[in-house]
């Protein structure tokens, strides 16, 4: 077996095109295969795993019937604090795309809904999903704040979030979930959530399974969204 990184290509490549490659997959597990050349395997105990994302990786997206956007707020901010999710969705039939994600982590509520905006307005989004255990109404007047302009449907998580997801990951390995995309960061965490020895907050999936919930599982929800 050998095994060659793609630096050591440098020389036939384009300028810009490694340094790009590697702002955008640096760290990542998919970076540590296409770049490192060390193949990303599944992680026992995970429940999501790397090879179904794979496999059931979309390269077109049909006309979708809704797309929301979820947000994951942090109860503080600083470098130390958790990240807020911000993933967006979008449905097309009995199927989901993950479309974006624009997570971040150590920002200022502004800043955060910000992002929730931007990425709102970018794939024009019908609705905003923010979770409203940290901050109650006031996580609906920072969004509207910073100029969202869809509403904003605020859910109370009376589960944990490990319980929240097992359905979602249902749906993965029912090949429903597609992601129309590379999302390095939000795979990894997928990849690790549930595996024995990972503690760090999942705040991309929170927001992952927020948004795939609503569009797929919420029957009251989905229903509305159908007439």
């Amino acid at each position: 077996m050998t095994r060659s990184v793609t630096r050591e290509n440098a020389g036939f490549l384009a300028p810009g095109f490694l340094r790009a490659l590697e702002a955008a997959y640096g760290g990542s597990a998919l970076g540590r295969q296409e770049l490192e050349g060390m193949l990303a395997e599944d992680v026992d105990g995970a429940l999501f795993l790397r090879s179904r994302i794979d496999e059931t990786r979309a390269a077109i997206i049909p006309a979708l019937w809704d797309v929301v956007v979820a947000v994951d707020p942090p109860a503080t901010s600083g470098p130390r604090a958790d990240a807020c999710g911000i993933v967006a969705v979008g449905r097309a039939g009995q199927e989901a795309y993950v479309l974006g994600d624009a997570s971040s982590q150590g920002l200022r509520p502004l800043d955060w809904a910000g992002r929730a905006v931007a990425l709102v307005r970018q794939i024009g989004a019908r609705e905003v999903i923010a979770e409203a255990n940290q901050g109650d109404e006031m996580v609906r007047q920072v969004l509207e704040t910073a100029g969202c302009p869809v509403p904003v449907w605020l859910v109370q998580a009376r589960l944990s979030k490990r319980a929240r997801a097992p359905p979602v990951a249902t749906l993965y390995e029912q090949g429903r979930v597609h992601h129309a995309g590379q999302f390095g960061a939000l795979e990894d965490e997928m990849c690790a959530f549930g595996a024995e020895g990972v503690s760090a907050s999942p705040d991309r999936v929170d927001a992952l399974v927020w948004a795939v919930w609503a569009l797929l599982l919420d029957e009251a929800a989905v229903g509305v969204r159908q007439l």
